[in-house]
This record gives structure tokens, C-alpha cells and sequence, in this order.
């Protein structure tokens, strides 16, 4: 299922974007189903205090889950703040098992009580990702030690009530780089993948849902230190370590995680949805252009040409980032479309 047919043209500050295919698949989605959270850690990207978002009721999921499926979406991740404290996650994940069908994924910090997490398996859920950023404790913050502490105790038993896909989300910083090669053997040796986000901290205002005018978190002093932890990442990757990052992200990590000036395509490549239904152009920005749009404007066809050029307007004003997902997400259209860009200047 394609998102437009025919030829888009899109032409904004000086530069137009010629696609040379008429086709944009688009088969991820990542929905920030509330954004609330039952912790406070420092390194968060979605509580900014002061951004109102009013959540969307369970009867509106249940007829954007239809909606995505229609539009070819294959794999949905439901994010937070905790996707747990959303009430009606359980009640989501059986009506996407029984009605829908989307490979659905639930990220969690692991806070929540134990019945929560085989309630969601019993519902139909299939894949898990918890939050897991240092071993025995050792942090940069109570809420990062606490929550990893407690991600060991919920992967085990969800693996043990026969979670087929379990993943261990682990935040990059510099105070835990010389952790995550330990955690990634104790995850890979119970057959649970690691999946590695470099903390995005930046000085300016610039990211909509995130803290203003953070400290940095890479200087340019800490790159030595990033070369060396990727290169042995992508050794231990192919050596047959469970981690989900591909080798040519990591490659890129040690230039573009310092300065978070990598830049995605202007044609959206992975869908967001803010927990209020408004599209959104990356984690942190919901954009200018992109924001008069909600998932339910997927329904009009006519719509979607007009929120590929609000996406596109929005990132010509991006300062970039390095999110792996949008990363992933680019390379995967690349390689399903065969699909390359001419940029030329007006």
C-alpha cells in the first residue's frame, strides 16, 4: 500500500525535491499513547511541562489503528511517557489482535505491577521493549538506576509467559558507555535484543517536547571515546550479539550523536503521533506545517500529499538529530522502493 500516487513536487526555500519514483511506502509508527509518566527521569523527551496534549479516548485508537492499517502501516510501537498508565492499553492491544492485526510493539519503563504486563500478553501482545540503561544500579540518575533494576525482573517474566520479540532500550550517555557492552551480553544471553538511542541534548529551544537549553550530552572531546565504543558494538554485532542498531548507524554515531545534525529525507519516511492524534515530524517536533494535521486526515486522500509538504516545509527547518528509529526507518523505505532523491537548486 502506497500513501500518493503519481509525481510529488515540492518546492521550499530554493530547493525542489524531485523524487524519481511515484511511490512513498511508509510501514512504521510510533504513537505516544499518553504522556504521563509515573517517573521523572532527567534524560526524558516527552514532558515538556508546559505543552498541553489532550489524550485521545480508547474508541479514537481503536479507529486510528483502523486507519493506519488501511494506509499500509505494518509495525506500530505505543511510547509515552509510560504507555502503561494509559488505562486503556490492555483493551487496545486485544482489539489490534482480534480486529486490526498491526505488528504492535509496547515500550515500557517496567515500573508498573506485574499483572499490568501479563494482561497485555494475554490481550495478544507479541513484542516488548523496556528501558534498561545501566547494571547493578549504577546511573546517572535515581530513576534510570531504579527502572533498570526492575527492567531485568519484567523481561524475565516476559519471557517467561512467552514473549516471542523482547527488547532492551538503553540510552547512550557518556557516564554509562563503558555498561553497555555488559549489558548487551546478559540481554543477548537470554535471547532479548538491545536497541541503543544516544541521549538527543542539545543547547537552544528548538525540540518542541523536550527541556529547554539542555547541556550537551557529547562534546566534541567524547568523540575518541565514540569511536571506540562503536567499533566494538558493530564487533560484538557480528560476532552474534542480539543488537538491533545496523552497523551503518553506528558507523555514523560518533559525528553525528556530538552535534545531532543528521537530517532524514523531507518526505516523511516513519509516521508519529502525538497522544492528542496530531502528526508530528520526529519525537521532538511536532511542526509548524505538520501540526494542522491528525491521524484522522489519513483518512481523506486528499489530505496526503498536503501533510508530505507540511513535513517537508517543516524539516527545511530542522537542526537535525540522530534518532536511530528515523534512521532505520529512511534506510528501510530506501531498500523497499529502491528509491533515491535529486536535489537541485531552483
Amino acid at each position: 500500500m502506497y500513501l500518493v500516487e503519481g509525481t510529488l513536487k515540492i518546492k521550499y526555500k530554493e530547493i525542489i525535491m524531485i523524487p524519481d519514483t511515484s511511490a512513498y511506502p511508509i510501514t512504521t509508527c510510533g504513537i505516544y499513547i499518553t504522556r504521563k509518566c509515573n517517573l521523572s527521569c532527567k534524560h526524558c523527551s516527552v514532558r515538556k511541562p508546559d505543552v498541553p496534549c489532550n489524550e485521545m479516548r480508547l474508541s479514537d485508537w481503536q479507529r486510528a489503528f483502523r486507519i493506519l492499517k488501511s494506509r499500509g502501516i505494518e509495525k506500530v510501537s505505543i511510547l509515552g511517557g509510560e504507555a502503561t498508565v494509559y488505562e486503556g492499553l490492555r483493551d487496545l492491544v486485544r482489539y489490534n489482535s482480534e480486529s486490526v492485526g498491526l505488528d504492535l510493539a509496547v515500550v515500557s519503563n517496567s515500573m508498573s505491577d506485574d499483572e499490568i504486563y501479563i494482561n497485555l500478553v494475554k490481550a495478544g501482545l507479541t513484542r516488548f521493549s523496556s528501558s534498561i540503561d545501566v547494571v547493578a544500579g549504577d546511573s546517572f540518575d535515581s530513576c534510570s538506576a531504579a527502572k533498570s533494576r526492575r527492567a531485568w525482573e519484567v523481561l524475565k517474566l516476559m519471557k517467561e509467559v512467552g514473549v516471542p520479540h523482547l527488547t532492551g532500550y538503553c540510552v547512550l550517555r557518556p557516564e554509562n558507555a563503558d555498561q553497555i557492552e555488559r549489558i548487551l551480553g546478559l540481554l543477548s544471553a537470554q535471547g532479548i535484543w538491545m536497541y541503543i538511542l544516544p541521549f538527543h541534548a542539545s543547547v537552544g529551544d528548538h525540540w518542541q517536547t523536550r527541556g529547554r537549553n539542555l547541556p550537551k550530552a557529547f562534546e566534541d572531546e567524547d568523540k575518541s571515546m565514540l569511536e571506540d565504543f562503536c567499533s566494538r558494538m558493530i564487533a560484538l554485532k557480528e560476532g552474534g550479539a542480539l543488537l538491533s542498531n545496523t552497523v551503518e548507524y553506528l558507523q555514523f554515531l560518533p559525528e553525528f550523536a556530538i552535534n545531532l545534525d543528521w537530517h532524514c529525507a523531507p518526505v516523511i519516511s516513519e509516521l508519529r503521533i502525538d497522544a492528542d492524534g496530531v502528526l508530528m515530524s520526529c519525537n521532538d517536533i511536532k511542526g509548524e506545517h505538520l501540526s494542522r494535521y491528525t491521524v484522522f486526515s489519513l483518512e481523506d486522500d486528499d489530505n496526503i500529499t498536503k501533510i508530505l509538504e507540511a513535513r517537508a516545509k517543516d524539516s527545511a527547518n530542522c537542526s537535525g538529530c540522530y534518532w536511530p528509529s528515523h534512521y532505520h526507518a529512511e534506510q528501510l523505505r530506501y531498500r523497499q522502493s529502491g528509491e533515491h532523491w535529486i536535489w537541485q537548486n531552483d
